[in-house]
C-alpha cells in the first residue's frame, strides 16, 4: 500500500510496494486493503510451501479466490519471488479443490 499516514503499531507489519493496480486493491469495512489474489501472491514470497498452501486453501474454501484468479493475477505481475511455490500449489489437486 501506498506509504502515506503509515504509522508503526506493535504487531502489524506494513508492507509497501511501488506497483499496486487497481485490480489489486479492494475496501474491507472501508479500509483499503489488497485483493486476497495479491496478497497470497505477496505471501508466497514470504512463507514456506506448507503456510501457502494452507492460505490458497482456506481462501478458497471462503470463495473469496479461484485458481483463475490466482493465474491472472501471477501473470499480470510478472515474475516474483515465491511464485514457484504458488504455482506448484495452483499445479496440485490440493491448491485446486475449491474452484
Amino acid at each position: 500500500m501506498p506509504r502515506d499516514g503509515v504509522r508503526h503499531r506493535v504487531g502489524i507489519r506494513v508492507h509497501c510496494t511501488s506497483v499496486l493496480d487497481l485490480l489489486d486493491v479492494m475496501r474491507h469495512e472501508g479500509i483499503p486493503v489488497t485483493s486476497p489474489a495479491r496478497t497470497l501472491v505477496d505471501l508466497a514470497a514470504v512463507v514456506n510451501y506448507k503456510v501457502l498452501r494452507a492460505a490458497v486453501r482456506w481462501a478458497q474454501s471462503l470463495h473469496r479466490v479461484n485458481v483463475p484468479q490466482l493465474v491472472a493475477t501471477v501473470r499480470r505481475l510478472g515474475p516474483r519471488r515465491g511464485v514457484a511455490n504458488l504455482s506448484r500449489v495452483l499445479a496440485t489437486r490440493s491448491g485446486a479443490d475449491a474452484q
